[in-house]
């Protein structure tokens, strides 16, 4: 493949693994030929597994600009790729992608067939869910590097390979080298190394301890010569005061007496030192006991046990700023595992160190990671909330563009809806006047498609929510759609023989002088709207605020008799009767449009039909 050729629509570099598996995807990318403007799919696997690799079956889903899925290439086949272990393949190959709203791809892998016959199949259809990384060895030893490097050199073991800590999973552990082995194996099938020397040798926590330890035993202050000369002088002048000083005689007591006292005093004392005791053990050294376990289970990077055991000590010693380090500690983690939006959530609840800057940090990579795998809208929302954190305006900048070039296409394609509902997403984000016009401009192109085939009643409603938009055209269509509503032949009466070839939606009833208003819905059946009282003439009315309901395919009014009310059922829904009698064949059609707060009204004739219809 000469890449001059293309360009690159999506690219996702991650390693990941589904557990179990024989293989790593260690890059999926989506290509667009330049010439042909075609799409393909490129991906790279390893095999990981000791046997080599025959033969796979994948998934390719295909998703569109908003993470949604529109295409899925069942499987694929990768055949006689003979990869032994360690091998790449797949690189080389090229997947014509038939859906040309593809953004970005997901690979499930289905199956896959060793050398010895043996088949791995993917019951579930999981999706590769394991990121594979590992921490910079330098990094993660610090201070004991250089001791791992003397020692890695005196196994005899080829520095270049000592790159990374070591990582041990459910099944599988990785190596210094960055390679996977099985947990069955005690040696690293590329460098040779020891999976127990390793440990040994790379545990930072217990090199710490141990540290800790030597230096407290060093520290031990000895008593110097001076200390003791100084010590016995004083227990010589305490000698000769007390041969100095008289004898006094001592006044003698009963011994009955002095024994009972000093009996109560030694019980008295006894008391006091259990309850001291227990007083001391209770809020001093078990407290003390749990938090140096709690300290430890930070140190072996048990955060959320060491959370809950220093959350029970009610505030001993230092132990709440001890909760905010260990949440620290966990968001870091959760970091470095590329678990952005999960560490994003615990550096916003702690106000900690530098973690007001990491929680930015790791919405910016949260924000990328959504851009590399095509999610363009939420990460266009999660980089515009950044308030321009290093280069988050740039590349909200550019997820922008894409998306309204995406857009464009939409549009330009006659695919008015889809085009209206990324524009106005934007707009709600970005606050993009031009996103708004566009958006506005695609609704009313959508409007005036469905008025030109004849759906009256959507184009009305596209028109409607078009109700701000600053254009001559959406007025007179509205007109127009309404107008178009009304001449549409439609049946109303008991039977479709009453009133045949008539165009109604009000009927004027000349004798108790009522207009009935209704609006025709989505499906073209009808709806109740309000109803108009009459005064003096059948030109001259006003509206009123109607009150009714309808359970079912029954619209019911409320009548007003003298001081009462009732609900008087007035029509069904789908085939419309009226409660009163008309008197004349000739009804003047009355329509108010619903849709217009000025009560904008139409008038329009029609004749009616076949016998008058009876009340209900």
């Amino acid at each position: 493949m000469n890449e001059a050729d293309f360009q690159i629509i999506n690219s996702n570099n991650e390693i990941r693994w589904l557990d179990g598996s024989p293989l790593f995807i260690c890059c999926a990318n989506l290509y667009k030929e330049n010439d042909s403007n075609e799409l393909f799919a490129n991906i790279k696997f390893m095999n990981i597994q000791p046997e080599t690799l025959k033969s796979i079956k994948i998934d390719i889903i295909c998703y569109g600009i908003i993470r949604n899925e529109i295409a899925r290439i069942e499987n694929y086949s990768f055949e006689n790729i003979n990869a032994k272990r360690n091998e790449c393949f797949g690189d080389d190959t090229l997947i014509p992608i038939e859906n040309p709203e593809t953004m970005s791809i997901d690979i499930i892998l289905n199956s896959a067939i060793d050398s010895d016959g043996e088949e791995w199949i993917n019951e579930k259809a999981q999706h590769f869910n394991v990121s594979i990384k590992q921490n910079n060895i330098s990094s993660y030893m610090g201070r004991y590097f250089e001791n791992l490097r003397n020692s890695w050199s005196k196994k005899g073991l080829p520095l270049d390979k000592l790159l990374y800590a070591p990582q041990i999973g459910s099944n599988y552990w990785l190596c210094v080298c960055g390679t996977f082995n099985w947990s069955v194996e005690s040696s690293c099938c590329k460098c040779g190394a020891e999976l127990e020397w390793l440990l040994e040798n790379t545990d930072v926590s217990s090199m710490n301890r141990n540290e800790k330890l030597f230096k407290h035993q060093n520290n031990e202050q000895e008593i110097s010569p001076a200390e003791t000369q100084i010590d016995t002088s004083k227990e010589q002048e305490a000698s000769l005061n007390i041969q100095s000083k008289p004898k006094k005689r001592k006044k003698e007591k009963k011994s009955g007496f002095r024994f009972g006292k000093s009996k109560i005093a030694a019980f008295t004392i006894i008391l006091l030192f259990a309850a001291a005791l227990t007083f001391c053990t209770y809020y001093f050294l078990i407290p003390a006991s749990n938090y140096y376990q709690a300290t430890a289970l930070i140190n072996e990077g048990k955060y959320d046990e060491a959370i809950d055991s220093l959350s029970k000590l009610n505030g001993y010693s230092d132990s709440k700023q001890k909760i905010l380090h260990a949440k620290y500690l966990k968001a870091k983690n959760l970091f470095n595992d590329k678990k952005y939006l999960e560490a994003a959530d615990i550096f916003h609840q702690i106000d900690y160190s530098d973690s007001s800057e990491k929680y930015l940090e790791a919405m910016y990579k949260y924000g990328e990671f959504l851009y590399s795998n095509g999610d363009y809208i939420s990460a266009l929302k999660t980089l515009s909330d950044l308030y321009g954190y290093e280069d988050s305006e740039k590349l909200a900048e550019k997820v922008e563009n894409i998306v309204m070039n995406k857009a464009d296409e939409f549009y330009n394609k006659g695919e008015y809806s889809d085009a209206s509902q990324l524009f106005m997403q934007i707009y709600e984000i970005t606050k993009n006047t031009d996103a708004l016009e566009k958006a506005n401009s695609a609704t009313l192109s959508q409007a005036n498609y469905l008025y030109d085939t004849n759906k009256y009643v959507e184009a009305l409603k596209l028109y409607e929510s078009l109700s701000g938009y600053d254009h001559v055209d959406v007025t007179l269509k509205k007109l127009d759609a309404l107008k178009k509503i009304l001449s549409t032949s439609i049946h109303i009466g008991g039977s479709s023989s009453v009133w045949e070839n008539t165009t109604m939606q009000c009927i004027t009833c000349h004798s108790p002088t009522l207009v009935y208003q209704f609006i025709l819905n989505a499906n073209g059946k009808f709806t109740f709207y309000r109803y108009c009282t009459m005064h003096n003439t059948e030109d001259d009315y006003e509206i009123i605020k109607g009150q009714y309901k309808i359970e079912e395919d029954t619209i019911y009014i409320l009548k007003h008799n003298g001081g009462s009310t009732k609900w008087v059922k007035f029509a069904t829904i789908e085939n419309l009767s009226f409660d009163n009698t008309i008197s004349s064949k000739n009804a003047r059609l009355v329509i108010t449009n619903p849709f217009d707060k000025n009560h904008t009204s139409l008038s329009l004739y029609g004749n009616i039909v076949g016998e008058n219809p009876s009340p209900i």
